[in-house]
């Protein structure tokens, strides 16, 4: 298995804004907060990811935190989604 470090000079991959909202309506239709949460931890503090909108990043930092930013709800992912489509 092929592991790239976290400190790549460059981004390994682009997280585009279709891609993104088809992850969060997964969640949503699962309702799986936690996973959701572990998964964005995962990818915040990567330096290696290349955001189609740089607001993504605050994205991730909110999902992967909800003790400090609030709790996950259907309903805000849903305004995330939105936000993400205009």
């Amino acid at each position: 298995m092929l592991q790239y470090s976290p400190d790549a000079d460059e981004p390994l991959l682009n997280i585009s804004k279709l891609n993104f909202t088809n992850l969060l309506k997964r969640f949503i239709e699962n309702l799986n907060f936690e996973n959701l949460v572990e998964r964005a931890n995962i990818i915040e503090p990567r330096d290696d990811l290349d955001f189609e909108v740089a607001e993504m990043q605050e994205m991730i930092f909110e999902l992967a935190n909800p003790e400090i930013n609030g709790e996950l709800t259907k309903e805000r992912l849903q305004e995330i989604i939105a936000y993400l489509k205009e």
